[in-house]
This record gives structure tokens, sequence and C-alpha cells, in this order.
């Protein structure tokens, strides 16, 4: 099959978090690997569900917290997430779970932030569907997600959403 859509992060505990797609004829698949003191995990981990053609990853990290998210086809295109408390080792990660983003939702990209004053932890999370920019946020590290904004013009077509956060 054919690899595509990487998304690299560094985390500050010195691991490097990798997801991609992995296109074979039967299924697209979303798999996550992590690289730490100069060598791979043993084997990547599956983050998404076989047979729903997931497409277009993307991660990042808190420590050992990973945070994941990428596209399933389930009849109609979603946004699916899942997260590991134990820095993406195999069996860590919890069951891919869709947003409740539109049904037209796509390209997917997710940022963290803390916010010291409030002592919260935010997971910022955008994608686009229906040409128009979608924003979701979670402060329980995805559990449960805001309800999607548009966030961008309404009046021109909008596509490719990217977000970064500092704390």
């Amino acid at each position: 099959g054919g690899v595509s859509a990487p998304s690299i992060y560094a985390s500050s505990n010195g691991k490097i978090h990798f997801v991609w797609h992995n296109e074979s004829a039967t299924d697209t698949t979303v798999l996550h690997n992590v690289f730490i003191s100069g060598a791979f995990l043993g084997s990547p981990n599956l983050l998404s569900t076989v047979g729903y053609k997931a497409s277009w990853p993307s991660v990042t990290a808190i420590g050992d917290t990973v945070l994941c998210t990428w596209k399933e086809t389930h009849g109609q295109p979603n946004i699916y997430f899942a997260r590991s408390y134990s820095g993406g080792a195999v069996g860590s990660w919890s069951p891919p779970a869709s947003t409740s983003g539109p049904n037209t939702a796509k390209d997917s990209h997710i940022s963290y932030a803390y916010d010291m004053n409030t002592s919260t932890h935010y997971t910022y999370l955008v994608y686009d569907g229906t040409n128009k920019i979608y924003l979701q946020r979670s402060s329980d590290f995805g559990t449960t997600w805001t309800s999607p904004d548009v966030v961008s013009n309404s009046s021109k077509k909008s596509q490719f959403a990217k977000i970064e956060c500092n704390n």
C-alpha cells in the first residue's frame, strides 16, 4: 500500500510522535508510532476503525498524553479522535470516537493549550467541511467536545484548516 499524510509532533519529554494513513487495495487506516531513545516502538499502533477508509491524521502530545484525530467514512465522512495517556504505547489508546461534527468533515488538525489562570487543559480541533472551517474544543482531553462552530468567513469558500496554540 501507499503511505501518505504524515503528521509529526515532538513532545516536551523527548518522544517524537508520528501518525499517517496507509492505503491498501481494501482499506485506508491511520497508524501511530513513537520514536524515543533512538528507536521506534516495535510496530505501529492501529488507531482507526478497520473498514472505514480513515485518512489525513493529525497528532499532538503533552508529555505522555498523546492526542490524534483523522477522518473516517462511515457512510458519510466524519472526524474521529483517540488518545493515549501512556505515551502512545501499544494497547494504551482509547477506542476511536466521532467528535459529532458535520458529516462532510475532513482534513482535521489538532492542538493543545494550558490556561494557567484557570488550570484548564484545552484541546482544539479544526477541520473543513462544505467549504467552511469548523472549530471544536474539549477541556477533558477529548472525552467531550463543544458543538462545532464555523470560524471561517461565510462569504468565502474555505478549506485546509490548521491550528497552533501556545500556553
